[in-house]
């Protein structure tokens, strides 16, 4: 039987497929065994390294006699090593952290003994279990990588293969350092930190200066990937910003060129290009169409949907003159391609004519068989804008907004469903006033004459008579004198948009092959703020014009898409890391002596100098004046 008064020995191992636990105490000089515990490892744990194993057996082995363990303090004995440091790496993350925390109810010690004296536990080991390898949900797993334990020998070992850091550390032992500064560049900037490294354990850190003294781990070369992976794409660490990333990398963990590294793994990091919003700044220049006369070119585009009203007319059909800036909107039932032929043909077409250009989006309705007959019969070209680019379509999605507005301020909280009443006289008001980029009324570019309004009438302001043929002489040369002083300011005016536009423009130019990001369309089944803000990679396949691209999805052959570069970004594949061998080519940093400067010269990709700048406040937090 137990004897609670006295501590207990708990005995743990890890083999390849099982572990295992030994509960004993002292009794009369003679280790008494209490009871043993063993289980099978689960496919996923049976991956995890050596010491994760021992750590999971420790957890597990401490859980499964806790009614014995608590309160009193008890030891635990292993025969690796590495449980030693267990108090020691308190800035653990992911499941380390909470093994970590769950051992913190209990009172123990950890001591280390050789595989040859640690058999009672050993023994259990052995013993192949039918059902090794199946599901055991009694721990809790995760994916996220722990370096405190499971990685430190190895990251000793590979300083030892690095040909730069072997040397610091011979010349650490051999406390063998140059007296001048060493010419070879790659060995000069660890000369120049000489007073800040340590050994511990056979282990190259770097010592702060600043407050209570920290030793951060040099990560050799080949690790570097290891450190980044789990500092920015851990689950515990959600993909941070840049910045963000590097204040949790200085306390832990040092190298050459941190800074830069860390930049373009998260510019290359997928999961952050497809989800967050980024100001890419490549934008076409303004294209100008200009239009010469009345019905040259129009624009349609549907508005809606709209509250239904009384008479069941839920969206509108609106229809703009590039020339005269006239608008002419309809109320109708539906979007259907029949209804929006039959409006554009019997209400626009049989009072205006037929126009020489049509341009429209790359909706169905627009796009139909219906809509394509009637512009063949009639001779009319019919274009459309690229997919989910308005800007194409730009004089009917302003006019749109102005509708919008006016309607709001017609209706001003009233009935919602009679807004199609209000259109009639929203558009007569539209039309009679003055436009600034042609300096005329859409009414009188598009009938040659004011139009008559009440007021006129009231206080007698009627045009004056004159015969038939005297009007149309003089209506022919207005109408001449207009077009011409029209086209000339609709072009200034064109000009001037132009250049403001065109000021912040950054023209990116794909080739065939190249992969790029395409900016997302939310679902409407979806919340839009939770969905990603780009797709992709998508592949170009085809140059269509220095501003549009086909493009294809990488992974499959689908049917091929049209986009504009104003939605679209380069897609930063991420390069994976030279193999060792090829180390010498690595970059590194150039620095100033810092003994007696506090300047931080870095290589020409460390970023602008607003980062520089931030890079050595965040330096100066953990060494001090003699920094990096």
């Amino acid at each position: 039987m137990p004897d609670f008064s006295k501590p207990f020995i708990l005995d743990v191992d890890a083999s390849n497929y099982s572990i295992r636990a030994v509960l004993s105490q002292t009794i009369n000089r003679q280790e008494k065994v209490i009871a043993y515990a063993n289980r099978t490892l689960t496919s996923a744990e049976c991956n995890y390294y050596t010491t994760r194993k021992e750590m999971l057996e420790l957890v597990w082995g401490a859980s499964h006699f806790r009614p014995y363990l608590l309160p009193n303090h008890f030891v635990i004995r292993s025969d690796h090593h590495s449980l030693n440091w267990l108090n020691k790496f308190k800035d653990s993350t992911g499941q380390m952290a909470r093994w970590i925390e769950k051992l913190q109810e209990f009172d123990f010690t950890v001591e280390y003994r050789s595989g040859e004296k640690h058999t009672n536990a050993d023994g259990l080991s052995r013993i192949v279990h039918p059902n090794s390898g199946k599901e055991n949900k009694s721990i809790k797993e995760s994916n996220s990588i722990d370096l405190s334990f499971d990685k430190l020998r190895e990251i000793s070992s590979a300083q030892k293969t690095d040909i730069y850091i072997h040397q610091v550390i011979q010349w650490i032992r051999n406390n063998s350092f140059p007296q001048k500064q060493p010419k070879n560049e790659k060995l000069s900037p660890w000369w120049k930190i000489r007073h800040q490294l340590v050994l511990i354990d056979d282990t190259l850190y770097r010592k702060s200066e600043v407050g209570n003294p920290v030793h951060i781990l040099v990560i050799p070369f080949e690790n570097k990937s290891e450190i980044l992976a789990e500092l920015h794409d851990g689950i515990d660490n959600c993909h941070l910003g840049i910045q963000k990333t590097l204040d949790k990398m200085y306390p832990r963990y040092f190298w050459f060129g941190m800074r830069s590294d860390v930049m373009k793994w998260i510019e290359s990091c997928t999961i952050c290009q497809s989800s967050k919003k980024s100001s890419h700044g490549f934008r076409a220049p303004m294209n100008i169409e200009p239009s010469n006369y009345p019905m040259e070119r129009i624009a349609m585009d549907i508005l809606g949907p709209l509250p239904v009203t009384n008479r069941g007319n839920r969206y509108i059909l609106v229809v703009g003159d590039y020339f005269t800036k006239c608008p002419e909107a309809y109320a109708i039932p539906n979007m259907e391609a029949k209804t929006v032929a039959n409006v554009l043909f019997k209400e626009f077409i049989c009072r205006f004519g037929a126009p020489k250009t049509n341009d429209t989006d790359q909706g169905k309705n627009f796009d139909g068989n219906l809509i394509k007959e009637l512009c063949f019969l009639l001779r009319i070209k019919k274009t459309r804008t690229t997919p989910y680019r308005p800007q194409s379509d730009g004089l009917v999605e302003r006019f749109n907004r102005t509708l919008i507005q006016l309607l709001r301020t017609m209706i001003n909280g009233g009935t919602e469903n009679k807004w199609d009443d209000y259109i009639p006289p929203l558009l007569l008001a539209y039309r009679q006033s003055k436009q600034s980029s042609t300096t005329y009324s859409p009414y009188n570019l598009m009938f040659g004459r004011d139009s008559v309004l009440v007021n006129d009438l009231i206080y007698n302001n009627e045009p004056k008579q004159m015969l038939r043929s005297e009007y149309i002489k003089n209506l022919k040369y207005r109408m001449r004198k207009t077009e011409t002083i029209v086209k000339n300011c609709q072009l200034k005016a064109s000009l001037r948009q132009k250049a403001n536009y065109d000021q912040s423009i950054h023209i990116k130019e794909y080739k065939i092959g190249d992969k790029l990001w395409v900016v997302n369309t939310p679902k409407l089944e979806k919340c839009k703020k939770l969905q990603q803000v780009w797709v992709g990679p998508y592949q170009v396949v085809d140059k269509i014009s220095p501003f549009l691209y086909k493009i294809n999805d990488v992974d499959s052959e689908g049917k091929l898409k049209t986009i504009h570069i104003d939605r679209a970004k380069p897609f930063v594949e991420r390069q994976n890391h030279p193999k060792l061998e090829d180390v010498d080519d690595r970059p590194m940093l150039h620095m100033r002596d810092t003994r007696h400067s506090n300047t931080i010269q870095e290589d020409e990709n460390e970023g602008n100098s607003h980062g520089r700048e931030e890079t050595k406040k965040a330096h100066e937090t953990f060494w001090g004046s003699n920094m990096l």
